[in-house]
């Protein structure tokens, strides 16, 4: 989740399979509230930020974790009784980084350089892959570091 393209939150999903099927997803969220970014080191893929540097607001961790369970629930509920709702997918695809921006996307062994086109109906990337010409339909992987994308070269 970027803040002015900083990165102020991270999503991460695993999915378990059961016969073909999703049995079940867990969604870690980690918000950066308040630390002093500078002790991050190393190449990141986005500069960090935290709400009290973005926001100049002292917000309490319990604050921030209250207030987000407050909008995620009900987006979860919904989410599991509708699917990805016409509403849903256009939000998605109007808040979605990095659309129409070139980057290297990194599947189990292989990486592509590709144009992110945004998001399906099933809520899968669409990627616009350089080498190829052609469009492709992901639903797993992830961008690479920009030094991994280097060393993939």
């Amino acid at each position: 989740v970027l803040l002015d393209d900083h990165k102020v939150a991270g999503i991460l999903c695993e999915t378990a399979v059961t016969h073909n099927r999703v049995s079940h997803i867990v969604i870690g969220v980690g918000i950066n509230v308040d630390f002093p970014v500078k002790q991050l080191k190393g190449d990141l893929r986005h500069q960090p930020t935290t709400l009290r540097q973005a926001l100049k607001l002292k917000l309490p961790v319990q604050t921030v974790v209250d207030a987000f369970v407050t909008q995620f629930k009900p987006l979860m509920t919904r989410f599991d009784e509708q699917g990805l709702t016409t509403s849903m997918y256009r939000e998605i695809n109007a808040n979605l980084a990095y659309v129409h921006e070139t980057k290297t996307w990194a599947f189990a062994d292989e990486t592509t350089d590709a144009d992110i086109a945004g998001i399906d109906r099933e809520g899968r990337l669409l990627l616009r892959c350089h080498e190829t010409g052609e469009d492709r339909v992901v639903d797993h992987g992830e961008i690479c570091a920009p030094e991994a994308a280097m060393a993939n070269a």
